[in-house]
């Protein structure tokens, strides 16, 4: 995973090379440079360091896939469909682990406004709210979001979160 220090200076070594070679009448040399960096600033916008934030989220290392996250240009606006939802969804992981309530709720909410992505991350999403709403005392919110969680197809690793939800509305 290249770090974005490193994803600078890997732009600027392509960049201004690319630069110097247009200005030097190098059209060939030049294309090729800038391609080259356009390609690389293309991924980091579309990919951002979401993938290296959920390999370190996996690893229990949550404050550096928070930083990693932090990182992501323009908060993930033009991340593709499926690694925006992603990117709101390890943010709103994060911010369920620190007992965060009330901010997990605007990440969530965004993932549910998203069209065109899995099921299972509506699934989550409804899962993280119920949790969020359970611990912020908004019980029937928190129903409703558990039952919507529980309809959809989601990922086993999802079934612990909703039976501490389940549990927690049921005491």
């Amino acid at each position: 995973v290249i770090g974005t220090p490193l994803r600078l200076l890997l732009f600027a070594v392509l960049a201004v090379p690319g630069v110097v070679a247009l200005q030097k009448d190098r059209g060939t040399l030049a294309g090729m440079l800038l391609a080259a960096a356009l390609m690389l600033a293309t991924t980091w916008l579309r990919y951002g360091g979401v993938l290296a934030a959920g390999r370190h989220y996996r690893a229990g290392r949550r404050d550096a896939a928070w930083n990693e996250l932090r990182l992501v240009p323009l908060r993930g606006r033009f991340l593709a469909a499926g690694v925006r939802a992603y990117y709101r969804l390890l943010r709103a992981a994060i911010l369920v682990d620190r007992g965060e309530w009330s901010a997990v709720l605007p990440e969530c909410e965004a993932v549910l406004a998203m069209t065109g992505t899995k099921a299972a991350n509506h699934s989550t999403a409804h899962g993280a709210m119920s949790k969020a709403l359970v611990m912020l005392g908004e019980h029937e919110e928190a129903a409703e979001h558990l039952r919507l969680a529980r309809s959809m197809p989601h990922k086993p690793a999802l079934d612990k979160l909703l039976a501490d939800v389940a549990h927690a509305l049921d005491h």
